[in-house]
């Protein structure tokens, strides 16, 4: 057997980025186009997997009609990334059978981990240390919730890659279950210029 026919058991997530202030055509354009995206690489078929929303228009309308338009034109799983809470509710509510995501920009918060119960979502926790990570993982552990996903805020990819180096080796290495979670990775760039630099 080769290396890259080794099997996965939990294989990595792709996810691309709509933001609600992008023109309603583009976005139905770019949903379809993600709906129908795959390549072939070494025998294996790659899709993308995720859509994830973020909500920075100032129309609230945006956000609920993104949703709609990436349900009537896919049936893959999505992460929500609204700051306004009642806003972030009602979009829950119209995915709560589809099991989504919920991503946090700022600290774990009691809320937080009201929607993602209520809702049978998964909590994307975000810190910028390590200790901050290992707080919010044990909170939401402690309160219920099943489903936590690590995320590591770094512009830098090089710092990303090592930080996600520490988590997996805390986890698998010393039973740290603080970090026995799966990984979130946001990849910020303006260009491809900017991508390369960092």
């Amino acid at each position: 057997m080769f290396r890259h026919e080794k099997t996965f058991f939990h294989p990595t997530g792709i996810a691309i980025q709509l933001s609600t202030s992008e023109d309603e055509e583009q976005l139905k354009r770019k949903i379809k186009d993600i709906a129908e995206y795959e390549v072939t690489r070494v025998g294996e078929v790659l899709r993308i997997d995720l859509f994830f929303i973020s909500h920075d228009s100032d129309e609230k309308d945006r956000f609920i009609n993104t949703i709609h338009m990436v349900k009537q034109y896919s049936s893959k799983g999505i992460i929500l990334d609204c700051n306004e809470r009642d806003l972030l509710s009602a979009g829950l509510v119209l995915l709560k059978e589809s099991r989504p995501a919920i991503f946090l920009r700022d600290e774990l918060a009691e809320n937080d981990i009201e929607l993602a119960l209520d809702n049978d979502a998964s909590l994307i926790i975000s810190a910028r240390s390590l200790g901050e990570l290992t707080e919010q993982s044990d909170r939401a552990k402690a309160a219920g919730v099943k489903n936590v996903i690590l995320n590591m805020v770094s512009n830098n990819i090089g710092h990303q890659l090592q930080f996600n180096t520490i988590l997996r080796r805390s986890a698998l290495r010393k039973y740290f279950k603080p970090f026995g979670y799966p990984i979130f990775t946001f990849i910020h760039h303006g260009s491809d210029y900017d991508l390369l630099a960092n």
